[in-house]
C-alpha cells in the first residue's frame, strides 16, 4: 500500500476490497471495451494524482480532451472511479473517463479573485459513510447541523463522532446536545487514543463500504484513522493542554484501503464548511422545524415575523428550541443568498452574451455594407 507522502508502490490492488461494485462495473464496460484499465483515485495533487489499480498505485494525470469536456465539479476527485490509459515512455498514465458517481460530499468554496462566482469543492466521491467528528468537550452544534444537510444531501449517510471522551465532563450529555440538533443520525463517542469506541466505527466498513472523516482541525480525525488502518500511517500533532485539541496534520485527502476491506478517505481540517446546493439536505436535517412548518397559516412562511406562523408557536410552546430554529435560518438564508447570486450571474452572463452576439451582427453587417459600397471596412 501506497503511503500518503510517499511515491507509488507496485503493491497490487484488489479493486472489490475497496468499492468496486456490479454498478461500478456496468458502466466501466464501454472503457473495458476500448482497452481502458479501471482504477480509484486514491490522491489527487494538482494536475495529476495517484490511483489504485489491480496491479498496483499509478501516478496518473486527466487529459486534455477530458479536462476540456468537464466542469470544475466534475473533474477526478479522491474516491471517483476512472478509466486509465498507460502511456508508452511515460511515467504518468493517463485518465480519460470518470465514471458516474453514487455519491459526492461537496461544499462550497469561495473563489480566491474578488467578484468571481463561488465555485464546488468535491471533498470526496462514491462515499457510504460520512463520519463528523468533533470534540466531546464541546462539539459545535451549529457547525454539525450545516455539515449533516450537506451530507443528507450528498447521498451518503452522515454519523457523529465525539473525539476525547476522555477530556468531557459528561460525554452522554455531550451526546444528548448533538442528537437534538442532528435527529436520526448515529451518535458515538470514543477516545481516539485508547481505542475505546473505535471498533463500532470500523463497524461500518463492512462490505467494502468506503468512510470519509470530516471536521475542524485538531479534533482527532488522524488518530482516529490510525486506528481505523491498524498502525501509524498518518501523522497526529502534539495535543494543547488548555483544550485538548491536536495541531491540524492531515494536507491533502487521500484514500487507503481498510485491513478488513472497505477504504478510508481521510480529510484536512476545515476552518469552515458553507453549504452547496443542498435544499432537500437542509430539509432531510431540520425534519423537526418542517414539521411544524407544516402548520403555518401560509405556505411560504418564513418563520420569523408572518402571522399563523406555526414554528415560532412551537419555540413559544416550548416544543421546539429557539436556537434549532435560528439555525435553520441561517441555513435557509445562506441557500437562498446563493440562489439569487447564481441567478444575477446567469443574467449577467446572458447580456454580456448578448453584447458580444449584437458585436458580431454590427461587424457582419459593416462588412456587408463595405463590400456592397466596394470599400475596405473600417
Amino acid at each position: 500500500m501506497s503511503l500518503p507522502d510517499q511515491s507509488p508502490q507496485n503493491s497490487t490492488v484488489v479493486l472489490d476490497e475497496i468499492g468496486w461494485s456490479e454498478f461500478f462495473h456496468t458502466e466501466f464496460q464501454p472503457w473495458a471495451d476500448r482497452g481502458f484499465q479501471p482504477g480509484r483515485v486514491s490522491r489527487m495533487d494538482g494536475p495529476s494524482g495517484l490511483v489504485m489499480m489491480p496491479e498496483g498505485i499509478k501516478r496518473a494525470e486527466p487529459s486534455r480532451e477530458l479536462l476540456d469536456s468537464l466542469d470544475l465539479a466534475s473533474t477526478p476527485a479522491v474516491g471517483d472511479w476512472v478509466a486509465v490509459q498507460a502511456r508508452s515512455r511515460h511515467d504518468t498514465a493517463l485518465i480519460e473517463g470518470v465514471l458516474p458517481r453514487r455519491s459526492a460530499l461537496i461544499r462550497r468554496r469561495s473563489s480566491r479573485r474578488e467578484g468571481e462566482a463561488a465555485e464546488a469543492q468535491v471533498l470526496a466521491a462514491n462515499v457510504d459513510i460520512v463520519f463528523i467528528v468533533a470534540l466531546a468537550p464541546e462539539p459545535n452544534l451549529r457547525r454539525i447541523e450545516r455539515e449533516v444537510a450537506q451530507i443528507w444531501e450528498s447521498g451518503a449517510d452522515p454519523v457523529v463522532v465525539l473525539t476525547k471522551r476522555d477530556l468531557s465532563q459528561d460525554p452522554e450529555a455531550a451526546a444528548s446536545s448533538v442528537a437534538a440538533v442532528a435527529p436520526g443520525v448515529p451518535i458515538h463517542v470514543v477516545n481516539g487514543r485508547s481505542g475505546e469506541g473505535v471498533e463500532a466505527i470500523g463497524a461500518y466498513a463492512a462490505g467494502n463500504r468506503t468512510l470519509v472523516l470530516i471536521g475542524a482541525s485538531g479534533v482527532g480525525k488522524s488518530t482516529l484513522a490510525n486506528q481505523l488502518l491498524g498502525e501509524e500511517i498518518l501523522a497526529t500533532g502534539a495535543v494543547r493542554e488548555t483544550d485538548g485539541r491536536g495541531r491540524h496534520t492531515t494536507t491533502a485527502r487521500h484514500l487507503l484501503p481498510l485491513p478488513g476491506g472497505g477504504a478510508l478517505i481521510d480529510t484536512p481540517g476545515l476552518r469552515s464548511f458553507a453549504l452547496y446546493d443542498a435544499d432537500e439536505g437542509v430539509s432531510r436535517a431540520f425534519t423537526d422545524v418542517e414539521a411544524f412548518a407544516g402548520d403555518c397559516r401560509f405556505r411560504d412562511c418564513g418563520h420569523q415575523n408572518e402571522p399563523g406562523c406555526a414554528v415560532r408557536q412551537a419555540v413559544a410552546d416550548g416544543a421546539l428550541e429557539a436556537a434549532r430554529l435560528d439555525g435553520y435560518l441561517v441555513l435557509a438564508r445562506e441557500l437562498g443568498y446563493e440562489a439569487t447570486k447564481l441567478d444575477k450571474e446567469a443574467e449577467l452572463a446572458r447580456k454580456q452574451e448578448q453584447r458580444r452576439f449584437g458585436r458580431v451582427v454590427r461587424r457582419g453587417a459593416k462588412k456587408h455594407r463595405a463590400a456592397k459600397e466596394g470599400r475596405r471596412p473600417t
